[in-house]
């Protein structure tokens, strides 16, 4: 009955209270509509001192059943604007979700337990679990982690104590049981109260470019390998080549002095050509030979004056300079750290080369 608008009811009841004394009073209800809901008021007046006429009972609760509707107006206002209120928020939700959706990075929003709030749709797309499937799981749960959940909830204790994660790995587990690699940072979000309400950590997926470095290491390494026997090769053959190409040439000279003129000038031509060839071939597995020292005898770097360099790479080109007229000068030169070894090598093929390169006129090199 007190479910019909405008019903009133009226009876006399006996209470017990706490200390089992039982208490006469006259009860009173009656209901009314407080915007969209249905509200029953109930009134309770104690009659252990003095009964009340019921005349004067429902003359009080007509009066304040007046009063309760002159409020109901401003209460209607109230509820109107908490729900346009309530539908702006919504709105704003809304949009944040698609904002977050949209962006291809992984997002996961905590609450200060470590449950997951929000998982996006990168997420969804990544593990194959839906968002409902992973709200209220905590970030650290088995079914999504491979590492020991300690050391996921030791990172989240962290968070929580003021530490910012960055670029923090973790493993995620997918649906379909597949590892995929995951570097994650951290923001939070604070209360009125300056307290932590949420932690939002955001990711990538980093599998692929964990496995493009890993094969980039490999082939490094196998590259190393390769250049590493390669000049081993190159050591030993312009090294073991040495001997057999200086006996070549020696009696290619040999047969140049003692055969010259006695033949006929096509065979001194050839004579020439054959012992011309071999000197150049000297020259080249010289140079194959030094250039395999410069890599197969490496000295640590020492402090290295750049001057005594220089004087040690004219003293050795003395004769070449004298011959060409050469002249050489130079700036101020630094102490560096470096292998000496190898700059004498470096500058004396720079100035050799200027030499050798000169033209016509007498080489000036600074």
């Amino acid at each position: 009955e007190l479910q019909k608008e405008g019903f009133i009811f009226y009876k006399r009841l006996s209470i017990i209270s706490k200390t089992q004394e039982h208490i006469p009073i006259e009860f009173s209800a009656f209901t009314c509509q407080l915007g969209n809901r249905s509200i029953i008021h109930c009134y309770l007046y104690d009659l252990r001192e003095s009964e009340r006429p019921i005349e004067q009972l429902k003359s009080d609760t007509t009066h304040f059943k007046k009063l309760l509707k002159e409020k109901d107006i401003n209460s209607e206002t109230k509820i109107v604007k908490y729900r346009q209120a309530e539908e702006k928020l919504l709105e704003k939700n809304k949009f944040i979700s698609a904002v977050l959706d949209t962006v291809r990075a992984l997002v996961v929003v905590l609450d200060r337990t470590g449950k997951i709030v929000l998982f996006n749709q990168a997420c969804e797309k990544m593990t194959g679990y839906l968002s409902y499937d992973m709200i209220d799981r905590y970030f650290w749960d088995p079914i999504l982690v491979s590492e020991s959940d300690e050391l996921v909830r030791d990172a989240f204790e962290n968070m929580l104590s003021g530490q910012d994660i960055n670029n923090y790995p973790i493993t995620w587990v997918t649906k379909e049981s597949k590892h995929r690699l995951t570097e994650w940072s951290s923001s939070k979000i604070f209360d009125d109260k300056g307290r932590i309400k949420n932690i939002i950590c955001s990711g990538l997926d980093i599998t692929e470019r964990e496995h493009a470095e890993g094969k980039l290491k490999q082939v490094i390494k196998e590259l190393e390998s390769s250049n590493k026997s390669l000049e081993q090769f190159v050591y030993i053959a312009s090294h073991d080549l040495q001997e057999p190409l200086r006996m070549v040439v020696s009696y290619l000279q040999l047969l140049e002095r003692r055969y010259k003129g006695k033949l006929d000038t096509t065979a001194d031509e050839f004579i020439n050509y054959a012992v011309d060839g071999g000197k150049r071939m000297q020259q080249m597995l010289s140079g194959l030979l030094t250039y395999s020292r410069l890599t197969t005898q490496r000295h640590s770097f020492e402090s290295t004056n750049f001057e005594d360099v220089l004087n040690a790479v004219i003293e050795n080109l003395k004769v070449a300079i004298e011959d060409s007229n050469a002249v050489i000068s130079h700036d101020p030169l630094p102490v560096l750290m470096a292998d000496s070894n190898q700059q004498i090598h470096l500058f004396q093929n720079l100035i050799a080369n200027a030499i050798k390169y000169c033209g016509n006129q007498p080489p000036v090199i600074h």
